[in-house]
C-alpha cells in the first residue's frame, strides 16, 4: 500500500467507527389504521411497519371496527353442532351427524 496523495486525505480520518445499532422493534399496534389486509405497528424508534396480507386478516363488525379473524375449532353450545370456528366474520360448524355435517354461515 502506498501513501495516500497529497490532498486526498480521508475525511473520517481518527473518527471511532459508528456503534451498531439494534434494529427497531414494535412497540403496538396502531389499531384504527388496520384494514381488511394490513396491520400498521408503531416501532420503537418512532417510525411504522405495515405488515400487508394477501388474503385477510381481519374483518368489520357492525359497528364498523375492524377485529381479527379468528379460524379456531372449538366445542360449541349449538344444539348438533359440537365444533367450531365463530370469530371471525362468519362461523363454520361441525356437526355431530352425519346428515348434517357442516354449516356455514356469512357476516358472524
Amino acid at each position: 500500500m502506498g501513501a495516500v496523495p497529497s490532498g486526498l486525505a480521508r475525511e473520517n480520518a481518527g473518527e471511532a467507527e459508528p456503534a451498531v445499532t439494534r434494529p427497531a422493534s414494535r412497540v403496538r399496534e396502531l389499531v384504527s389504521e388496520r384494514s381488511a389486509y394490513a396491520k400498521t405497528f408503531e416501532l420503537s424508534d418512532g417510525r411504522r411497519e405495515v405488515e400487508v396480507s394477501t388474503g385477510p386478516v381481519h374483518y368489520r363488525e357492525a359497528s364498523g371496527r375492524w377485529r381479527e379473524i379468528d379460524t379456531t375449532v372449538e366445542p360449541t353450545d349449538v344444539p348438533g353442532f359440537g365444533f367450531g370456528a365463530v370469530n371471525g366474520g362468519f362461523s363454520a360448524l361441525f356437526g355431530d351427524r352425519s346428515d348434517r355435517l357442516m354449516r356455514v354461515e356469512l357476516g358472524q
